[in-house]
């Protein structure tokens, strides 16, 4: 770029100077009296930098339209790497792909050719081909920042966590004062899992003026996995004063008034919300099942349940494509009924599958160990209850049963699963901790330290409960390696302690004296016990705090009422 207005306007737009870099770019176009390839690109990035992409398309696209025999393929590949980004922010992602293979193929050897490409295959939805792209980019230069943070974002959206996390650890370690790489960050961490990570990656995002919606959203989130109820509640609050009408930030709002007990509030907010905005997404009416249900509004709650099916996967609510559902019609056709979500919901409704094989034969289409539990633990008429195999009629969720008989009144609390298990006195069975899997299992879980002071009550034998997780030199244990198992060990208690999780709804259908350790809030099943199981006793939190704020007033209690129970007894 010999041209003194051409060098000039080069120079220009590398300062920053825009309306300057144009002027020049102009002159030497006026000078030549032709479409110059190095002053029209010069425009074009002015134009993109601008926020004017169509514009930076249209130069671009006529440029391309000239014989353009003296430019060289250095100058053609970057001026498809510009393309490829105006198409790109003008939502053209496949166009955006072809102008950025031929710069890769031009100008194989500049980051920028590579990292235009990944971006591009970011949009098409094809992280695999976006996470190769971007690897050569980071190696082509691995000291620009803003590369490690794309390549971050294309391994979460390929699945892989860790090696985002790492990406974005070298973008933070380039450039510690990137306030929204702090951000992504923390998003990306709570994702993971890692809670007081996410934590405090997310106040140094804020610290350094990051308030966005979405970060406040997240912290928001990741109060809510630690605890911090209130905390919760408001950055969801102000999250929303950013975006009120964010559905997803509402949803979340929801959930955490409610998580922190109070229903009225969470009520008030999705009426709000209706009022404001005329309509509901289906996540926000399921939201209302668990207010309906927690005061046994049944027949608003099971219709409300059933907005679920909007926005969960059709293999979870529907796996039989053309199949129609079962809406409790009688007949002696087949049905399906198949399993949903969590193994405590599966046992939780259970109670309903007589209901069903009075009403139709059924063909069973759950998880091997629930089968296995139903036919061990379940006296059900063998000519009703049909191999999982063969052709059916209609289909049906466990969870939906409800609905579809039209249910209306309490379910009956009566037990209805035995495993034969004789009880044995003395014997109280503990369950401390849920699926770890759980975003919010932190919440309901209680630190196996905090159940030290329990080795000192007298007269009581403590059995774990407690499958795939490291047990106390203190506590029995047996062999819980299937549903089964665990449901005779449950079988034997006198007594099942047991946190909001599968134990307790396997000592509920059991007919087993269940004493529940319950989050503060807690979920709308336990706000009725005693309408889905008949010897419920609850231990509630009395604050939605973290685990070592919000259990050890709840074991003092456990201790009273144990002591109380077993007064006489020595300890074996």
């Amino acid at each position: 770029m010999e041209d003194s207005p051409l060098h000039e306007a080069l120079s220009a737009l590398q300062a920053g100077h825009f309306t300057e870099a144009e002027r020049r770019a102009r002159e030497g176009i006026t000078q030549r009296g032709a479409m110059v390839p190095e002053a029209v690109h010069i425009l074009a990035s002015v134009a993109l930098l601008r926020g004017q992409s169509a514009t930076a398309v249209a130069l671009l696209g006529r440029l391309m339209q000239e014989p353009q025999s003296s430019c060289s393929d250095a100058l053609n590949g970057r001026i498809h790497q510009t393309l490829g980004r105006a198409l790109l922010a003008e939502n053209q992602p496949e166009a955006a792909r072809a102008a950025c293979s031929i710069a890769v193929m031009l100008c194989p050897e500049e980051a920028a050719s590579h990292a235009g490409l990944g971006e591009a295959y970011l949009a098409l939805g094809n992280a695999g081909k976006a996470v190769r792209s971007l690897r050569r980019a980071v190696r082509l230069a691995p000291q620009q920042g803003a590369l490690w943070g794309l390549l971050a974002q294309a391994q979460q959206k390929r699945g892989a966590l860790g090696e985002a996390l790492q990406s974005w650890e070298r973008l933070l370690e380039l450039a510690p004062k990137d306030r929204a790489a702090w951000a992504n960050y923390g998003g990306a961490l709570f994702t993971a899992g890692q809670w007081d990570k996410a934590d405090a990656a997310l106040k140094e995002a804020l610290d350094q003026g990051c308030y966005t919606a979405e970060t406040l959203n997240n912290m928001g989130l990741v109060q809510s996995a630690l605890g911090y109820m209130d905390k919760a509640c408001d950055y969801f609050q102000k999250a929303q004063h950013q975006l009120p009408s964010d559905a997803a930030i509402m949803m979340n709002w929801n959930a955490a008034l409610y998580d922190k007990g109070d229903s009225a509030a969470a009520c008030a907010l999705l009426d709000h919300f209706e009022k404001e905005y005329g309509t509901l997404p289906a996540k926000a009416q399921f939201n209302r099942a668990a207010l309906f249900l927690e005061k046994g509004q049944w027949r608003e709650g099971w219709q409300a349940f059933e907005k679920r099916r909007d926005f969960l996967p059709l293999q979870l609510t529907r796996p039989l494509p053309h199949c129609p559902l079962w809406s409790g019609e009688a007949g002696e056709e087949p049905m399906a009924l198949y399993a949903e979500q969590g193994l405590g919901d599966a046992v939780q409704f259970l109670r309903f599958l007589p209901d069903v094989i009075k009403r139709r034969p059924v063909r069973l289409q759950f998880p091997q160990p629930l089968m296995d539990l139903v036919e061990q633990c379940f006296a059900l008429p063998k000519e009703r209850l049909l191999p999982s195999e063969g052709p059916v009629i209609a289909q049906q969720s466990l969870l939906s049963v409800p609905y579809a008989l039209g249910m209306k009144n309490p379910p009956s609390s009566s037990p209805y699963l035995s495993t034969g298990s004789e009880e044995e006195t003395c014997v109280v069975g503990l369950c401390w901790a849920g699926n770890a899997s759980y975003r919010f299992n932190r919440r309901r879980s209680i630190p196996v330290a905090l159940l030290e002071p329990l080795r000192h009550v007298r007269g009581v034998r403590f059995l774990s409960l407690q499958q795939e997780s490291d047990v106390p030199e203190w506590m029995e244990r047996v062999p819980l390696t299937s549903l089964t198992e665990l449901a005779a060990a449950i079988g034997r208690c006198s007594i099942v302690v047991s946190v909001d999780t599968l134990v307790a709804h396997l000592a509920g259908a059991q007919g087993r004296p269940l004493w529940l350790l319950n989050r503060y809030g807690g979920d709308w099943r336990w706000k009725r016990p005693h309408d889905w199981y008949e010897n419920v006793r609850i231990f509630q939190a009395d604050k939605a705090a973290p685990p070592y704020e919000a259990w050890p007033s709840v074991i003092k209690r456990l201790i009273v009422a144990l002591e109380k129970r077993f007064p006489d007894s020595e300890r074996v």
